[in-house]
């Protein structure tokens, strides 16, 4: 399914009457329970400037070409092993800030707390990792939440920052990855999470067949955490099956 900056998930039209209607809901709610910092709580923005300024943020430009792992120069050592380079099916990675306390205050509070308006801040930070490949890009690509994930949340987190992505960039977002419930990657160790993670995607015909329309499109696909790689590796591999000439991944914060 496409999302672009004109239309909700539904395709319907973002009206005056149903803007109106969220802002004054939105102020509705400020009074009976008024924003707080999801990481210090203090009274404010969502994401107060002091809690902001203590993200670890990657330099891009320092940071390994291929999974986006900061000081790693040029390769780094996770993907330049003794017995060989560690490939990925997608072409590079980036990501905004080393996973930390704060950024995983902000992932908990997104997907495990249901703070939606989380995701135009996330969406905002990547859109700032992506940098230049916005540019090229034809379509953003969510990983997608399992239907087990779907059930518990009542919302696809990464589908939400996909559109606003897209508002921001102009690039259409098209949520063509369907994922099969696997087990939780917490917890798990490289190899158990690339087998856990093996064959987990498939592509939704109705939009792989928007996929299909652009020969050899270029993808942007996001997450929120890069740890292994395992998640973003077997999606991206999915894509390039389906003939897609070029993925590049951009995660809010990298494991390291």
């Amino acid at each position: 399914m496409i999302f672009d900056g004109n239309f909700n998930k539904q395709g319907k039209d973002r009206t005056p009457f149903s803007s109106f209607f969220k802002e004054a809901q939105a102020s509705l709610f400020e009074v009976i329970a008024p924003t707080r910092c999801i990481v210090c709580e203090s009274p404010g923005p969502l994401l107060c400037d002091h809690c902001a300024a203590t993200l670890t943020g990657i330099d891009n430009k320092a940071a390994c070409v291929r999974c986006g792992a900061p000081f790693g120069g040029v390769i780094c050592a996770e993907c330049q092993r003794p017995e060989g380079l560690r490939l990925f099916s997608f072409d590079a990675a980036r990501a905004r800030f080393v996973f930390d306390q704060t950024s995983a205050r902000i992932v908990k509070a997104f997907k495990d707390e249901g703070e939606r308006r989380l995701a135009t801040i996330m969406a905002r930070y990547l859109v700032d990792a992506a940098a230049e490949w916005t540019l090229s890009a034809d379509f953003v690509v969510p990983i997608p939440a399992t239907r087990q994930a779907l059930r518990a949340r009542d919302f696809d987190h990464m589908a939400l920052v996909a559109a606003e992505f897209s508002v921001m960039t102009g690039v259409s977002a098209l949520d063509c990855l369907v994922k099969t419930d696997t087990h939780d990657q917490r917890g798990l160790d490289r190899a158990r999470r690339q087998e856990n993670m093996a064959g987990s995607f498939s592509l939704g015909l109705p939009s792989l067949a928007a996929l299909l329309r652009i020969r050899a499109p270029r993808i942007i696909l996001i997450d929120d955490v890069f740890t292994t790689g395992a998640t973003l590796d077997a999606a991206a591999a999915t894509l390039r099956n389906a003939g897609v000439r070029s993925v590049f991944v951009v995660v809010l914060c990298r494991v390291w």
